[in-house]
C-alpha cells in the first residue's frame, strides 16, 4: 500500500520480494518482483532459441480473455526476468567480501538487495525514488527447540549490509525493519517455546535514532501483572501501524494517503517519522514532484519527422578520417605538412567498378618507403599499398556501372558521437554503443528522403540506418543479445552439426557473440566479432572480420571472413557486396544455410511492408504475422516470384476502421476521469522496457487484455479538441475498468503523460485508429534482392522471409534473404551484391527497379580471384616481423614466408595476435583461448590475462599451411622496412613455396 500511495504521486517505486511472494508485496499498482536469493533474476529457460519459441507462442492474440492475460503475465514475467539479469551483471562489486562467500539464507538474500541497490542512481540502468525489499529468516517456530544460528546469522548479515549500504552513500536513506508474523511465549513449553501475541520490532538504519525504544517494557513480568494474557502472553502496548507510521511519513506518502495505507492507525496515539528517526522532516529522496521524473524533456520531438522537409536526417558532424585511412587521390611518396581537413562532407566523384592496385592511395600515416635507386625527381614515385588497404578492397567484385553517384556528397568517419538521440536504442544497449562504434559513412543531398546514414560494428556490419523517418534499426532490447542479433549482418550455418535441440547450435554471426558468460557481461565489454582489415575511399568503405560462433559456450570453433563493401550510388542508394568466405582446413565441415543479411527495421519507425509484383508495375502491401508462426512460415517468398525488392513504410493508410474491445456487447469506452488523468507507470516500464503511462478512465467495461505486439498494435489515439499521439501498444484497455495502460511514441513515460494531460481535460472520450500517413507523405526503406536469376547451380532457390520478431519491448520487424542448399566447402565463398534505397514512397518503386537488374551472387573456389603477393620479413631475432604488398625488398630484412592478399589453392588465413605481452602468428585465431575441460573456445579471453585483456586479431594474408612457422611467436609491425636492422651474413633465408598468385 505504501508503493501504491507513492506511485499515485508519481514517485517511481519498485517491490522485491527475495525468495517467495508473500502477501506483504501485494499492490495494486506497482508490479512486485520476485527474485531468487542464489541465482537473482532466472530466465523461464536456459536457451534463448526456446525462449524466442515460446515468446512467438504467447504473443500470438486469442479471443479467450483468460488465454491473453495468462499470455500477458507470462510475456511480462520473461521480459523483467531478462532485464532483471541484464542489470544485475551491470552492478560492480560490492565491498563486503563476506557477501561473496554467504552461505545462510539471509546474507545471500541481503547480497541481492545490496547488488540491486547498488544500480539505482535516479537516472541510469534502474530508475527508482523508493524500493521496497521483503528477506526472510526460518527457523523461529522454536516449539520443539531453541534459537541456534539464526539471530548470529541475521547480525552478520546486517553488519556486511550496513557496511555496503555506507559504502553506496545509501545507509542514510535505508531502513531495515526486523518483524515476525507472531511473537514467542516468555516462559518454556518443556522443549521450546509456543506462538504468542507481543513482541519485538526491531529498527535499524543511518537516520534511525540511537538506541531508542518506541513504546515501554511491561511493568512486571510476574504472573498476573496487567499485560499478561496468561501462558507467557503479553499483550501488546503498541499497535502494529504505530511502528509503520513513521515509517509511512518519512518514506513521504502524502498524508491524505496515510487512513489507506494503515487503515487502522487512526485506533492508536498517532506516531510521525519524528519518534523514529533524528530528523523528522527527513525524506531519503527529495519529495514527490508533478514535473517529469526522468531526463528527457517534456517537449520531444516526435519520432517521425516529416518526410519531404530539405534537411538531411539528423546526425552527429563530420569529422576528418583517421589517418590511417586512405584518401581518395593518390599523394607523392613524401607528403607535405597537411593542414586539418575541414569537418564537411566530401565531395563525391565516380570511382571506378574495382580497385586498382596500381594507383591505390598511400595511408597518410605511414612513413615514407624505400624509393627506387634513381628516382626522377620531378615524378615520384607511389608508394606501396599497404598490407591493410590490399586485404580490404582485393577481394571483392565490381560495382555496378550504375553506383557511380553524381549529386550530393559522401562523408566518412572514425570518430564516434553519439546519436541516441535520434537512435533511442535501450538503455542496456546504449552503454556500448562507443565500444560497437567503428566507423560512420553518410550520404547528404538536397533531398533529405534520399539522405542516409549508416554506423558500422567492428564485424563490418551495419548496426544503425538513419533516414528521413529515423532510426531504421530495432531498439536492441534483447537479453544477452544487444548489437549482436537485431541488426544487418550476415549468418552462416553448418545444418549437418547445427542441432539446437541437443544444446549445440551452430550458427556464425558476422556480428558477435552472446553475452552469456560473465566475461562477456558487464561489467565486461560485449565481444563484437574484430575487424581484421579495412580501407575507405571516395565514395566506399570496406571492411573484412572474423565471424563468430554466436552461441556460447561452445566447442564449436569458426573460421569464417566476412568482407563487406558499402558504396554511395548516390539518389537514395546504397549498394552492400558481401563475400562469405570459408577458411577451414580440408575435411572440415561445409556451410551451407545463410542468411545475406539477416536483419530487419524497427516496427515503429516503419510500420508497412510492401513487395514488388513481378511484372514491375508497382508494389504490394503484405500482412506481417510473428515470426515463426504458421502464417509467417506459409508466407515465405521465393525471389523468384517476385518483383526483385521488398520495402518497408512508415504507416500507409489502412482501409479498416479500429474496432474497440467489447464485453458481452457493451463497448469499451475511453473517458477521462479527471483533469490531468495520466501519469508514467515506472514498475510497467520497468518490466517492459517501453515508456509506460497510466490514465484514469470513468468506470467502464474491464478490459484486463491490450494489443501487444505488431504494426496493427501501432495507434493514433485522438482528442476531441484534435490533439493525438502515437503508442507502439497498449498493455491494459481497461484494467479493473477504471485505467489505461499505454505504450506512447515520442519521449519518456514522465514527458509523454504530461503530453497527453495537456490535450485532454475530464469527461474527454478519445477515440482510436490506426496510425497511418497519406501515401504521398511515407517514407521507406528497400532492401533491393534480385530475382534470383543467377542462383548458383545446386542451390536452393532464394527466399525472402519477413515477420514480427518477438515481444513488443524489441520493437523489431524481422527481414532475411536466404541463400541455403549449395555446400561451401572449406577453401569456397559465396559473393552476394545487393543495394538498399531509400525515398518517398510513390518513388521508391522506381528507384527499386532500376537496380534489380545489379544484384548478384556466385560461389568462387580458391585462386578464382588473383590476389597481390604478401611478403613477411624478418631479421635474424625474429622477434618482431612486417609485411609489403608487390614489394620484393624490405630494409636488409629477408623473406620468412609468402602469400596472397586473396585465398588461393592450398593456403589458408595467417593472423597475427597480440594477448597482452604475448604474440602468435598463424592459422590458428584461437591461439590463446584458455584450456577447458569441455573443449570450450572462447575468442574473448586471453588465456592467463584479466579482463578487459583480450586477444586482437590482424589478418596478415593467405598463406600456405605451416609457411609462416618460424615467426610463431614474432610480433607484427606494420609499414617498418625502413626500421629493419642489417640481418648477419650467416643468415639463411627460409625457402618455403610461394603461394600461386
Amino acid at each position: 500500500r505504501m508503493a501504491d500511495a507513492l506511485a499515485a504521486q508519481a514517485v517511481r517505486a519498485n517491490l522485491y520480494s527475495i525468495g517467495n511472494f508473500p502477501m506483504i508485496v501485494t499492490s495494486n499498482q506497482v508490479e512486485a518482483t520476485v527474485l531468487d536469493r542464489r541465482e537473482g533474476a532466472t530466465t523461464l529457460l536456459a536457451d534463448e532459441w526456446y525462449n524466442a519459441a515460446l515468446t512467438a507462442l504467447l504473443a500470438d492474440v486469442s479471443a479467450s480473455h483468460f488465454a491473453e492475460t495468462y499470455g500477458a503475465m507470462m510475456l511480462e514475467s520473461m521480459g523483467e526476468s531478462r532485464e532483471l539479469i541484464a542489470l544485475l551483471n551491470t552492478a560492480g562489486p560490492l565491498a563486503v567480501p563476506a557477501f561473496s562467500a554467504a552461505t545462510d539464507k539471509i546474507g545471500e538474500q541481503f547480497e541481492l538487495v545490496s547488488r540491486i541497490m547498488a544500480m539505482r542512481d535516479g537516472d541510469g540502468d534502474r530508475l527508482a525514488d523508493r524500493d521496497f525489499f521483503v528477506v526472510q529468516q526460518g527457523g523461529f517456530d522454536s516449539h520443539h527447540s531453541k534459537l541456534q544460528p539464526q539471530t548470529k546469522f541475521i547480525n552478520d548479515a546486517l553488519v556486511e549490509f550496513r557496511t555496503e549500504m555506507v559504502r553506496q552513500g545509501t545507509w542514510e536513506a535505508t531502513v531495515v525493519v526486523a518483524q515476525s508474523d507472531f511473537a514467542r511465549t516468555i516462559n518454556s513449553n518443556g522443549h521450546g517455546t509456543d506462538h504468542a501475541w507481543g513482541g519485538n520490532y526491531i529498527a535499524v538504519g543511518g537516520s534511525v535514532k540511537d538506541q531508542a525504544i518506541l513504546s515501554q517494557y511491561p511493568p512486571s513480568l510476574d504472573v498476573g501483572h496487567d499485560l499478561d494474557y496468561g501462558h507467557g502472553i503479553i499483550i501488546p502496548h503498541r499497535g502494529y501501524e504505530q511502528m509503520w507510521g513513521p515509517i509511512v511519513h518519512w518514506l513521504g506518502v502524502p498524508p491524505s494517503q496515510w487512513d489507506t495505507v494503515l487503515p487502522n492507525a487512526r485506533n492508536f496515539p498517532a506516531t510521525t517519522a519524528g519518534d523514529l528517526f533524528d530528523d523528522g522532516s527527513f525524506s531519503p529522496l527529495p519529495p514527490p514532484t508533478a514535473g517529469p521524473l526522468t531526463a528527457a524533456p517534456a517537449t520531444s520531438a516526435p519520432a517521425t519527422p516529416a518526410p519531404n522537409t530539405p534537411s538531411p536526417p539528423t546526425l552527429a558532424p563530420a569529422t576528418p578520417a583517421p589517418a590511417t585511412l586512405a584518401p581518395p587521390t593518390a599523394a607523392p611518396a613524401t607528403p607535405t605538412p597537411a593542414t586539418p581537413a575541414p569537418a564537411t562532407a566530401v565531395p563525391v566523384t565516380p570511382a571506378p567498378p574495382t580497385a586498382a592496385p596500381a594507383t591505390s592511395a598511400p595511408p597518410t600515416s605511414a612513413p615514407p618507403t624505400a624509393a627506387p635507386a634513381t628516382p626522377a625527381p620531378q615524378t615520384p614515385a607511389p608508394a606501396p599499398v599497404t598490407l591493410e588497404e590490399a586485404l580490404a578492397v582485393d577481394f571483392f567484385p565490381a560495382s555496378s556501372d550504375k553506383c557511380a553517384p553524381a549529386a550530393g556528397t559522401t562523408a566518412y568517419t572514425e570518430t564516434f558521437s553519439s546519436n541516441q538521440a535520434v537512435s533511442d536504442f535501450h538503455s542496456s544497449a546504449s552503454q556500448w554503443e562507443s565500444d560497437v562504434f567503428l566507423a560512420e559513412m553518410r550520404h547528404a543531398e538536397a533531398n533529405a528522403n534520399r539522405s542516409w546514414s549508416l554506423r558500422v560494428s567492428p564485424a563490418g556490419n551495419v548496426y544503425s540506418f538513419v533516414g528521413a523517418f529515423g532510426e531504421a534499426m530495432p531498439r536492441q532490447f534483447h537479453a544477452n543479445g544487444v548489437f549482436v542479433d537485431e541488426v544487418w549482418q550476415n549468418v552462416a550455418v553448418s545444418q549437418a552439426l547445427n542441432n539446437p535441440g541437443a544444446g549445440t547450435p551452430y550458427f556464425v554471426h558476422q556480428a558477435g557473440v552472446y553475452q552469456r558468460e560473465a566475461a562477456l557481461q558487464a561489467p565486461n565489454r560485449p565481444y563484437f566479432s574484430p575487424n581484421v582489415a579495412k580501407h575507405a575511399d571516395a565514395s566506399a568503405a570496406h571492411f573484412v572480420s572474423w565471424g563468430q560462433q554466436a552461441h556460447v559456450p561452445t566447442a564449436f570453433g569458426s573460421t569464417v571472413h566476412y568482407y563487406n563493401r558499402y558504396r554511395d550510388c548516390g539518389n537514395g542508394v546504397l549498394e552492400s557486396t558481401t563475400v562469405i568466405h570459408h577458411g577451414a582446413e580440408a575435411g572440415r565441415e561445409s556451410l551451407n544455410y545463410f542468411n545475406v543479411p539477416w536483419g530487419g527495421v524497427r516496427t515503429s519507425t516503419l510500420k508497412s511492408a510492401l513487395r514488388g509484383r513481378a511484372d514491375g508495375t508497382g508494389s504490394d502491401a503484405f500482412d506481417l504475422h510473428p515470426w515463426g508462426s504458421t502464417a509467417e512460415v506459409n508466407g515465405i517468398a521465393k525471389m523468384n516470384a517476385h518483383g526483385g525488392y521488398t520495402s518497408f513504410a512508415e504507416a500507409m493508410p489502412v482501409s479498416e476502421t479500429f474496432a474497440m474491445p467489447t464485453v458481452d456487447g457493451a463497448p469499451l469506452v475511453l473517458t477521462m476521469a479527471k483533469n490531468s488523468p495520466c501519469s508514467p507507470s515506472a514498475g510497467h516500464e520497468g518490466s517492459w522496457g517501453v515508456p509506460t503511462v497510466k490514465c484514469s478512465l470513468k468506470a467502464t467495461v474491464t478490459v484486463p487484455t491490450g494489443c501487444k505486439a505488431g504494426p496493427d498494435c501501432l495507434l493514433t489515439f485522438t482528442s476531441p479538441s484534435g490533439g493525438s499521439f502515437r503508442t507502439r501498444g497498449v498493455l491494459h484497455w481497461a484494467w479493473k475498468g477504471a485505467t489505461i495502460f499505454l505504450w506512447p511514441l515520442g519521449g519518456s513515460g514522465a514527458a509523454m503523460a504530461s503530453a497527453i494531460n495537456a490535450m485532454v481535460d475530464e469527461w474527454d472520450t478519445l477515440t482510436v485508429s490506426y496510425t497511418e500517413k497519406p501515401e504521398e507523405d511515407n517514407v521507406a526503406l528497400s532492401f533491393v534482392h534480385g530475382k534470383d536469376g543467377d542462383k548458383p547451380a545446386g542451390a536452393n532457390a532464394g527466399r525472402i522471409r519477413s515477420g514480427v520478431g518477438g515481444t513488443l519491448n524489441r520493437d523489431y520487424t524481422v527481414y532475411t534473404q536466404n541463400f541455403w542448399g549449395k555446400a561451401i566447402a572449406p577453401g569456397m565463398s559465396y559473393v552476394n551484391r545487393q543495394y538498399v534505397a531509400v525515398d518517398r514512397v510513390v518513388d521508391i518503386d522506381a528507384t527499386a527497379q532500376a537496380f534489380v537488374g545489379e544484384t548478384m551472387q556466385a560461389v568462387r573456389a580458391a585462386g578464382d580471384v588473383a590476389g597481390r603477393t604478401v611478403r613477411l620479413f624478418a631479421n635474424d631475432g625474429l622477434a618482431t616481423f612486417t609485411a609489403t604488398v608487390d614489394v620484393a625488398t624490405c630494409g636488409t630484412a629477408t623473406v620468412r614466408c609468402t602469400g596472397s592478399t586473396t585465398p588461393q589453392a592450398g593456403s589458408r588465413p595467417v593472423y597475427a595476435i597480440a594477448c597482452g605481452a604475448k604474440a602468435y602468428v598463424g592459422h590458428d585465431p584461437y591461439a590463446f583461448t584458455p584450456a577447458d575441460a569441455n573443449d570450450y573456445l572462447r575468442a574473448y579471453v586471453c588465456d592467463g590475462e584479466a579482463q578487459p585483456t583480450r586477444p586482437q586479431h590482424t589478418l596478415l594474408g593467405y598463406f600456405p599451411d605451416g609457411a609462416c612457422g618460424v615467426l610463431a611467436a614474432a610480433s607484427y609491425v606494420p609499414e617498418s622496412c625502413a626500421s629493419m636492422t642489417p640481418a648477419p651474413a650467416t643468415l639463411a633465408p627460409v625457402t618455403s613455396a610461394p603461394a600461386t598468385p
